[in-house]
């Protein structure tokens, strides 16, 4: 069984992220946790990797610049 995790701090917010795979080979969710998309905001996900590991890590990294580009959110 793989066990990953990480600790990430600012001067408002303190959190872990961890992920676990069992049974399976691999595992193709994805999470990201970011605290401050530099707005004051944070944002964290998990992304279900049923579209496949590729496309879950794709979101994890590009989601923030995405969202921050939509006008709905600005």
């Amino acid at each position: 069984m793989d066990f990953d995790s990480r600790s990430l701090s600012n001067d408002r917010l303190r959190c872990c992220v961890s992920s676990v795979c069992g049974w399976r080979g691999s595992n193709e969710d994805a999470h990201m946790a970011e605290l401050n998309i530099g707005d004051g905001n944070a944002l964290f996900g998990v992304f279900d990797g049923h579209g496949g590991g590729e496309v879950a890590q794709w979101v994890a990294k590009n989601f923030a610049k995405e969202l921050k580009k939509n006008q709905k959110y600005k």
